[in-house]
């Protein structure tokens, strides 16, 4: 029997702890709950609750890559999606701030991918969306 694991949230603490665990040999039974109906953003960066405006107040460089840079992840958007997300491709900088939203799609992203890898290496992974825990 899969140890079985539960993350409540799926903003960048659990994201990171996801990570963390994925590096087990062991395979794992994880199930992610998350109150927002989609997972992976984060409260903080949201964009329910972020203008497209406000500003990250972290530099690129300071956030931990999780599969990958937020540069490396920035640089590979297609210039319509940069365009979304209000940002000018020569401007793409490991120094730069960046909108809260880029940051909540970054780790969108980042989420998706680490819950693929983890499966394709023998982990059992279910997303919980639009589950607010109430009580443990």
């Amino acid at each position: 029997m899969k140890q079985r694991i539960a993350l409540i949230g799926s903003g960048p603490t659990a994201i990171y702890t996801l990570r963390g665990l994925l590096a087990s040999t062991v395979p794992l039974s994880i199930t992610v709950f998350e109150k927002e109906a989609v997972a992976g953003k984060g409260m903080p960066y949201h964009p329910a609750v972020n203008d497209r405006a406000m500003l990250a107040n972290i530099a690129s460089i300071e956030i931990p890559p999780i599969c990958e840079t937020l540069v490396e992840w920035l640089c590979r958007q297609p210039d319509a999606e940069l365009d979304r997300l209000r940002v000018q491709r020569f401007a793409i900088d490991e120094r730069a701030f960046y909108p809260r939203v880029v940051l909540g799609e970054y780790f969108k992203a980042q989420f998706d991918r680490l819950v693929a890898e983890g499966v394709a290496r023998g982990h059992a992974i279910e997303v919980r969306a639009g589950h607010e825990v109430t009580d443990i």
